[in-house]
């Protein structure tokens, strides 16, 4: 998996991700609107800027952000559900990509914490996928009321890791015992139709609960944009098959900025220590539970 941290690969990603933002503009919008599409679009590309940031810094989803920023600006749920997907392709993607090159570097020099990147990413990707398929098939809205539910379970788990913040941070891999191996397991499905229904939830939810089983903030963040930034790209074709769904103005302008957001993120996680990276963690997961609580419903 590390060799997606190659920097041709990355150099690579970003090209292409340039170029489809290119062609997107050059084929669906005029060159003599641009003036007016900076004025009523370009604040998002703050918003996009400041949701990749903290969603891959911190391995929660930028959809956080995303929803109820865009409803209160103006897009339905289902438009602004859409969107989120789609940008997030684009900044989960970046983060991904700098995680798995500092991965590679840093195991390049015998730091074990990095052991069972592999082994983690074949637990939780399948499971996550399955429950996001199957939300998508059997469950394409929520039969009950997610927002109060997760909003509940992130203040709760905000907190809880906020009182956890004295344990000090681990340097290699636990082993994990198979009790640890189901809670992994479980937890992606469950994350993976939360993230169908609201656009986040699975790195949420994975970075926690790795935490908790022993890995140190690093490896569960990079685990958790990992499967986030691939929850996202497997939820986009059903969105892209429907008609006015995305936001294609928006996406031009928060895109570009989630591409920078998911590079510095990473940058900007490893500056600070494991004790200040997990009280900001904490801290917006418990803010993601109250802010959940401003989304219709």
């Amino acid at each position: 998996m590390t060799i997606l941290g190659h920097s041709y690969i990355r150099i690579s990603f970003y090209s292409m991700a340039m170029t489809a933002l290119l062609m997107m503009f050059l084929t669906q919008f005029d060159l003599h609107d641009s003036v007016e599409l900076v004025s009523n679009y370009g604040h998002f590309f703050i918003i996009g800027l400041f949701a990749a940031t903290i969603a891959n810094a911190t391995g929660a989803g930028g959809g956080i952000v995303f929803l109820p920023a865009f409803v209160l600006l103006g897009l339905s749920v289902p438009q602004a559900l859409a969107t989120s997907f789609a940008i997030q392709c684009f900044g989960m993607t970046s983060g991904t990509l700098t995680w798995l090159a500092l991965a590679r570097r840093e195991s390049s020099k015998a730091d074990h914490c990095w052991d069972q990147l592999n082994s983690v990413l074949w637990l939780t990707l399948p499971a996550a996928m399955c429950g996001l398929l199957l939300a998508q098939k059997t469950m394409p809205t929520p039969p009950f009321n997610v927002h109060y539910l997760f909003s509940i379970f992130s203040i709760t788990i905000g907190l809880l890791m906020l009182y956890r913040l004295r344990l000090t941070d681990r340097i290699r891999s636990p082993s994990l015992k198979l009790s640890q191996k189901a809670l992994i397991v479980l937890s992606s499905f469950i994350g993976g139709i939360i993230t169908w229904w609201l656009s986040i939830g699975v790195g949420e939810i994975l970075a926690i609960v790795l935490l908790m089983v022993g890995f140190n903030i690093r490896f569960s963040i990079t685990v958790a944009v990992i499967v986030s930034a691939a929850s996202v790209w497997l939820a986009l074709p059903h969105y892209l098959n429907l008609a006015d769904t995305i936001n294609y103005k928006v996406l031009l302008f928060a895109a570009p900025a989630a591409l920078f957001g998911g590079f510095i993120a990473r940058h900007l996680a490893v500056a600070i220590s494991a004790v200040r990276l997990k009280m900001a963690l904490s801290l917006w997961i418990t803010l993601s539970g109250l802010l959940y609580l401003l989304l219709p419903h």
